[in-house]
C-alpha cells in the first residue's frame, strides 16, 4: 500500500477506520492466491499490515 491518500479514517471526516485498509490488504492477498503467489514467503519480515491496523484501532 502507498501512502498517497488516507488509508486509516473514514473518506472526507476525521473519524479513524481501517475498514479501507483491511479491504485492500486481503483483495492483495487474494490476488496473490490466483496467481500461485506465496504470499508468506514473498511478504515474510513486511508484513505488519494486521498488527497496524490492529494498534490504531486500539487508540
Amino acid at each position: 500500500m502507498a501512502h498517497h491518500e488516507p488509508i486509516c479514517f473514514v473518506p472526507g471526516q476525521p473519524v479513524k477506520d481501517t475498514t479501507y485498509a483491511r479491504q485492500h490488504y486481503n483483495l492483495i492477498l487474494q490476488l496473490f492466491q490466483w496467481m500461485s503467489v506465496d504470499e508468506a514467503a514473498l511478504l515474510y519480515g513486511l508484513d505488519h499490515i494486521l498488527t497496524v491496523c490492529n494498534e490504531i484501532d486500539a487508540l
